[in-house]
């Protein structure tokens, strides 16, 4: 039986494919693990590095891969649920914006400054949502 070159899988990776093995080429009879099932198996890595670079390609994967960024906001590593966090506000899906208003945000939260030098207890702190004016904070005194 003699088969088109459709018919013939090969064993080079394509966009997107994802290739075991690390700095090794794939063997000359092995499969390329790509596509979803390469995400999945990435996604599933004790690494966060590899759960991480999965994240990123997870939009270019229709509804299956907007399903599994969503499931990654209960990553165990903060910096995957970070980065799931920040590709899903860019989203405009009626279920994304749901699942992120029910989305607890505040273990995201870096702490960059701790206030200091003061007596009293803190009543009121300006926080600027552009990151680059000041910071403001009045200190009562009893």
């Amino acid at each position: 039986m003699v088969r088109s070159p459709n018919q013939i899988r090969s064993t080079q990776p394509q966009d997107y494919d994802v290739v075991l093995g690390g700095q090794n080429p794939p063997p000359v009879n092995g499969a390329v693990l790509g596509g979803l099932a390469g995400l999945q198996r990435r996604l599933s890595s004790v690494l966060v590095e590899e759960r991480m670079g999965a994240i990123a390609q997870l939009s270019q994967h229709g509804q299956t891969g907007l399903d599994l960024l969503i499931q990654a906001l209960q990553d165990p590593s903060i910096q995957v649920q970070k980065a799931a966090y920040t590709l899903l506000c860019q989203r405009q899906e009626a279920a994304v914006k749901s699942t992120l208003r029910h989305y607890d945000t505040y273990p995201l939260f870096e702490c960059l400054h701790t206030l200091t030098g003061h007596a009293g207890g803190i009543t009121a702190v300006a926080v600027s949502l552009d990151g680059k004016s000041r910071l403001a904070v009045v200190v009562m005194q009893p």
